[in-house]
């Protein structure tokens, strides 16, 4: 018996993913987003989560794969070689598949039926997050690095304009970008800078917040001290040297 309404598949979908059944759980989803595209932002955020929890294990593949591939191993056969970089390749088309589709549904469909603001960040930051997965494997780095960065730009944007300064969409935005500047850009300095910005006023921002998001806010806080206390200490290593 096929379930056809929007509640049931939304839970199945839900279910799906809690149960490790990924490619299912997004498949569902696109379902759903074919037959009705205007997602509540709580069905926004589960599909966000949803393809995430899809790419993730991909990552993790691919991150093995490089491991055997660039890692010096004399006792290696280039026949050995060979069939690793073939499981690689594989691998990245099917990374490369799975992030476009989502881009492109992102882009050409839930942006544009998106009425709510804080939806509308979270999706363009996604865009964002999703390019610079690719960017840790892609053939053409600068090219998806580029495209991350611009994402991540607009939702930046946006998230300035609509939000509340200690909102957490608006922190992952940032947090994210941070990275993004840092390990792919190598520019450790306005990863400080952009983070820096949070720091001075998060204690007087956050208090207008509500519970629930005042607790994820202070969670991806607690990441952002971590980070600008690591990215200070490398900063003044290299200064000394």
């Amino acid at each position: 018996m096929e379930v056809e309404d929007r509640a049931s598949l939304v839970y199945i979908a839900s279910v799906n993913q809690n149960i490790d059944h990924y490619d299912e759980a997004l498949n569902i989803f696109e379902k759903i987003i074919a037959k009705d595209p205007c997602l509540s932002p709580d069905e926004i955020h589960l599909y966000g989560s949803i393809v995430k929890s899809n790419i993730d294990p991909i990552r993790s593949t691919l991150q093995v794969l490089s491991d055997h591939l660039f890692t010096e191993n004399n006792s290696l056969t280039p026949e050995i070689i060979g069939k690793i970089q073939h499981y690689f390749n594989s691998t990245l088309n099917k990374l490369e598949h799975t992030i476009y589709i989502v881009l492109d549904i992102i882009s050409n469909v839930l942006l544009d039926k998106c009425n709510n603001s804080e939806s509308e960040v979270f999706l363009c930051k996604l865009q964002g997050d999703l390019m610079r997965y690719l960017s840790e494997f892609s053939t053409k780095p600068e090219e998806t690095i580029m495209k991350a960065d611009s994402y991540y730009q607009i939702a930046m944007k946006k998230a300035n304009t609509i939000l509340p300064s200690a909102h957490p969409t608006r922190l992952g935005t940032i947090l994210n970008y941070s990275v993004l500047k840092y390990e792919f850009q190598k520019r450790i300095e306005d990863s400080i800078e952009l983070v820096q910005t949070v720091i001075k006023t998060f204690n007087e921002d956050i208090s207008s917040l509500p519970d629930a998001l005042r607790r994820e806010a202070q969670s991806i806080f607690a990441v952002m001290e971590s980070n600008i206390e690591m990215w200070v200490s490398i900063l003044e290593e290299n200064n000394v040297e």
